[in-house]
């Protein structure tokens, strides 16, 4: 059973919509601060594996793109 599970249990249901909506605001402000900074059209971001490693399709969309063209910038 997921930890998620056992505190949806284990709460109020009050304190549980509480703690859902806190949630969802936080990932909000998250979006919200990001928007601040510009946006490079020419920037692509890649992540694979969670940072630790260069593999999967990732890499294979990442080479066909260095190999065609070279106005790309990506980042890992």
């Amino acid at each position: 059973m997921l930890i998620k599970d056992r505190l949806r249990k284990l709460l109020p249901l009050s304190l549980w919509n509480k703690l859902i909506i806190f949630k969802v605001n936080v990932k909000s402000i998250k979006y919200y601060l990001l928007r601040v900074f510009p946006v490079k059209s020419n920037k692509i971001v890649i992540v694979n594996y969670e940072g630790k490693g260069f593999g999967d399709n990732g890499k294979y969309i990442a080479q066909e793109l260095l190999k065609n063209s070279d106005k790309y910038e990506i980042v890992w």
